[in-house]
């Protein structure tokens, strides 16, 4: 059956948070679907100046106060991919690939995605050379060549960005000047770092397991000119967005290059259905104006659709018990057209959103800000702490511990275990297996129901790939390798295993590493029965690796998909490495782009994966062995 709601935004971006806020305001009741971090595209921005009324922030820091501003409203904003919408003047029915939901008026406002250029190699080359996120790639290309391709806002920022990572960073300019404000343009200019190419574009890109070599051209001589490098080559492409309206283009009306059209008041062709943000055909795509629309959607819909004559949902409805804030967050009672099933697996994403919520930005602010932090994600320099202080008082943190921000969070999480989750800590005497311990042992101070042991392994004075192991192995084929140091995570009978971070879970992948002990502990995220058919329908050993960086947004997503799958099936394995801590890793498998997944040592994948793209990949894989989805 299907969830209802009065309105329903599509995007959590800008436009839609500013929906979402102008909305709630006006008495209406608000579902907001995110496939990705609430904030959009200006999330990542290293510096926000032109935004009136704020002299100077990140982008990260102003879209934590939207989304705050929103649920503080009443808003429910749920972690979502919206894979169909059926949208007509008598109905709205969303699909995501959790649930089902109606609305008699949806706002759509899925922002866009990077544009590709189409060169030779870009393709074959992408996460192997080619990237379009200098905060979760930049990294992977420490002292190598950078190239940033494009002329506009975010190839300028970019380029100063990267300086950070490899100097000096060329820019490829295909005009003959910036297409960004001027200011921003003399910034980069004087840059002493960066050197620009006007008038240039790139022919093709060539090379064997990464990019080796680049052939430009010159677009007033005609001449080309080659780079070439025996290392790695990093080419970051920044040269604007594509609108996200594949999927309601044939029911919403589009301009010749995909945009929304809509009216003065955000009205597209469909009644009930608004546009807001960078998905609609405009002059000016920026922060100001996507704010801008969403307020004059929700002003909109305000006039189109009186608060009295909209359909009433129960008065149990979270959004509508604006007085009790907890109602603010989802929590698994709230739901009132729900199975029992989805409301727990909305309880476990709301206990888990709140840590997210409360780390989401702060590593990468202080790498933004340049406040002092180690490059592994961990909020104080581990090595340098002190032993815990003695006679703390029951229920407080040292001040001094990583999660002292987090603890009430954490601690909710830990209230709701059903079992003990076990941590098996594998230790060398490496300078990241001291840096692991000394984490486990604040989770130890902060999460006392989990129980951690320790083992020791080898003695070589780094992070080494250990030996064969057949406890580390569900496998009896093949026994595979074994990084060092790791946690294993499964419940304390042993009967979920298969779990394995590979250096400190910190940054934005503590939240994955949390989830992880959940679903471990118990009741964990339950799954469609249609997913967990196929997850059963596994046969053989699957080995999933994936490479993560710290900073990545993008990555936790991935690791939490693999980590369901592992939970529910005894014969997958999956092992998350921190590739700063690991860069053999990294070198070995020519890692350039995360989230990066590999399957079975063989088959390499980049990008988010949700648990059916994950299933399909695994199926692909091995086969027959899975039951794929029919239709």
């Amino acid at each position: 059956m299907a969830e209802k709601h009065q309105t329903v935004i599509i995007g959590g971006g800008p436009a839609g948070l500013t929906a979402a806020i102008y909305l709630r305001r006006a008495g209406y009741e608000v579902l907001v679907l995110e496939k990705e971090e609430e904030g959009g595209q200006i999330r990542i921005s290293e510096k926000v100046v032109n935004y009136p009324g704020i002299e100077e922030t990140d982008g990260e820091t102003l879209m934590e106060t939207m989304r705050r501003q929103a649920v503080n409203f009443g808003a429910q904003i749920r972690k979502e991919n919206v894979i169909s919408a059926s949208l007509t003047d008598h109905g709205k029915v969303i699909q995501t690939e959790k649930n089902h939901y109606e609305a008699p008026v949806v706002i759509y406002a899925a922002g866009s995605v990077p544009r590709k250029l189409n060169f030779p190699g870009e393709s074959e080359f992408a996460g192997r050379g080619i990237a379009y996120c200098a905060t979760c790639d930049g990294e992977l290309f420490t002292d190598k060549p950078i190239f940033v391709v494009g002329g506009g806002y975010a190839a300028a920022e970019e380029a100063m960005y990267l300086t950070r990572y490899s100097k000096p960073v060329m820019l490829i300019i295909r005009e003959p000047d910036f297409t960004c404000a001027k200011k921003l343009a003399d910034e980069v200019k004087a840059h002493p770092d960066i050197k620009i190419e006007y008038n240039t574009e790139i022919v093709r890109v060539e090379g064997d397991t990464s990019v080796k070599k680049i052939v430009f051209k010159n677009a007033l001589s005609g001449k080309e000119w080659t780079y070439e490098n025996t290392d790695t080559i990093g080419i970051f492409i920044f040269v604007g967005y594509l609108p996200q309206t594949d999927m309601v283009k044939k029911q919403l009306i589009c301009d010749k290059q995909g945009y929304l059209l809509t009216d003065e008041g955000k009205r597209t062709n469909v009644e009930g259905v608004y546009g807001a943000g960078d998905v609609c055909q405009k002059r000016l795509r920026q922060l100001v104006t996507a704010v801008a629309d969403g307020a004059v959607a929700a002003e909109t819909i305000a006039a189109d659709y009186p608060l009295d004559q909209m359909p009433a949902l129960e008065s149990e409805h979270p959004a509508l018990r604006a007085d009790d804030p907890a109602s603010r967050e989802e929590s698994p009672g709230d739901r009132t057209n729900k199975t029992g099933a989805d409301c727990r697996a909305g309880g476990q994403d709301a206990l888990i959103s709140n840590v997210q919520n409360q780390i989401q930005g702060r590593e990468e602010k202080k790498l933004y800000t340049g406040e002092e932090t180690d490059r592994y994600g961990d909020v104080r320099n581990l090595q340098k702490r002190g032993q815990s202080t003695a006679g703390q008082m029951e229920g407080a943190m040292r001040p001094d511990s990583q999660f002292a921000d987090i603890y009430p969070q954490i601690k909710e999480v830990e209230s709701r275990f059903e079992t003990v989750p076990e941590c098996r800590v594998l230790l060398d005497d490496s300078t990241v297996s001291g840096q692991v311990k000394t984490f486990m042992e604040d989770l130890e101070e902060a999460m006392p129901r989990v129980h951690i042991s320790y083992e020791e392994t080898g003695a070589d004075g780094a992070a080494r790939t250990a030996g064969k192991s057949s406890e580390e192995s569900r496998g009896d084929d093949a026994a595979r390798e074994v990084i060092v140091p790791s946690i294993g995570i499964s419940s304390k009978d042993g009967e979920r295993k298969g779990m394995f971070f590979h250096g400190t879970p910190g940054g934005h992948e503590f939240t994955s590493f949390l989830s992880a002990l959940y679903q471990a502990a118990g009741p964990g995220k339950p799954l469609m029965d249609e997913i967990l058919t196929q997850i059963a329908s596994i046969r053989t050993p699957v080995r999933l690796d994936v490479g993560v960086t710290l900073s990545c947004t993008k990555c936790p997503e991935l690791v939490s998909s693999a980590m369901l799958v592992a939970a529910h099936s005894p014969q997958v394995e999956v092992h998350v490495v921190n590739l700063a801590q690991f860069p053999e890793f990294k070198e070995k498998h020519q890692v350039f782009s995360v989230p990066f997944l590999m399957v079975n040592g063989e088959k390499t994948y980049y990008g988010k994966k949700s648990v059916e793209e994950l299933m399909a990949i695994i199926g692909e894989s091995i086969g027959k062995e899975v039951v794929l989805r029919e239709g």
